[in-house]
């Protein structure tokens, strides 16, 4: 019944279509930027400083200054200024974006570790995949709870503090695997608990509950963002350390092996299970050089999803800032209705009693 009394079409109108697409635009192409640094190009070319830059001046310049100062006076910003003014909201809508950018990143990146640092079977590598997952999934279930029992502030700073050193920690050693296991598993559930308590406080904190849309839809807007941003980071993090720790360890191993230099390509090739590991493929393979050249493409891969877990910290150390300004909930509102979900056989008499 919120826009009972107006048409389609002049919803349609009235909608801010330049602010929408300036969002999207500048998105999308800070987003290539990220995603091509290091790796299609390098970070100092052209393409990457050009796109980085136009979507950075899009989305942090051009798009606020367009809701702030919207020549059309009919059309609503597409960005609900009023909003940003409100800093417990702010802060919670943030949370919520570094909790995903730790769910989508991790799901992302720790199933490629498993399969690269651990000598697993195939039901192993499933099951050990989905950990990062399984934890953030049950942190989110625990999450009302703890904050039904303590209250949501001190229910996300205790779980936000304790979530972003643990995930840190994993840089210690990847290569020990029931460390490194405890440590993401851990912390992933505790990042869920934090996000799951932050999602619900955010719309919480509104000043006029007929906001409660727009609020919903800017916190998953700030939500997809940071995550988004968050998975190419990670991406683009591993993918260069990747680049300069696996020529860096594994060709050395396999030269003192015995290997020769001009088969190290189709070697590091056969490693990373895009080609076969054969005499014929790697000329001069042999079991020894083999197996030499696979412990040091571990160590390689270890230390650059160490890089990743150390960047990690990026937005957990955020995280640790940003629950300072997370407040506890409103004891006035606990009994306030703000809006029903009625049958909608019921409209005609609502609207008469509206009426």
């Amino acid at each position: 019944m919120l826009h009972r009394t107006k048409m389609a079409k002049e919803i349609l109108l009235h909608f801010d279509w330049i602010g929408l697409l300036l969002y999207t635009a500048g998105t999308t192409i800070l987003l290539m930027g990220l995603s091509w640094g290091g790796g299609l190009y390098p970070w100092s070319d052209s393409h990457v400083i050009a796109t980085l830059v136009a979507g950075a001046v899009c989305v942090f310049g051009i798009f606020p200054l367009w809701s702030i100062y919207l020549p059309f006076k009919t059309v609503e910003p597409f960005l609900p200024l009023h909003l940003f003014t409100n800093l417990n909201f702010q802060a919670c809508a943030w949370l919520t974006g570094i909790g995903a950018g730790a769910y989508y990143g991790f799901s992302l990146i720790w199933p490629q570790a498993v399969s690269s640092l651990y000598t697993l079977s195939y039901d192993e590598q499933g099951t050990l995949a989905g950990l990062a997952a399984m934890g953030f999934v049950f942190g989110q279930v625990i999450g009302g709870v703890l904050a039904t029992l303590v209250g949501p502030r001190w229910g996300i700073r205790v779980t936000m503090w304790m979530a972003a050193p643990l995930m840190l920690a994993a840089a210690a050693n990847p290569l020990n695997r029931p460390l490194t296991e405890g440590l993401i598993l851990t912390g992933s559930f505790l990042i869920g608990a934090s996000e799951s308590q932050t999602a619900v406080t955010a719309l919480s904190t509104l000043r006029n509950e007929a906001d409660i849309g727009l609020a919903g839809g800017l916190a998953g807007t700030i939500r997809s963002f940071v995550s988004a941003i968050a998975v190419a980071i990670y991406s683009t993090v591993l993918k260069n350390r990747l680049n300069t720790t696996i020529p860096q360890y594994v060709a050395p191993a396999a030269e003192q092996a015995g290997l020769p230099a001009t088969s190290l390509p189709a070697l590091i090739i056969g490693l990373g299970g895009t080609g076969p590991l054969t005499t014929t493929a790697v000329p001069g393979l042999t079991s020894a050089i083999e197996a030499a050249a696979t412990t040091a493409y571990r160590y390689a891969n270890a230390q650059a999803y160490r890089t990743v877990f150390f960047t990690s910290f990026a937005f957990g150390g955020a995280g640790m800032i940003l629950v300072w300004f997370v407040a506890d909930k409103d004891k006035a509102k606990e009994n306030f209705v703000g809006g029903h979900v009625h049958d909608p056989r019921q409209e005609k008499a609502l609207e008469g009693e509206k009426g």
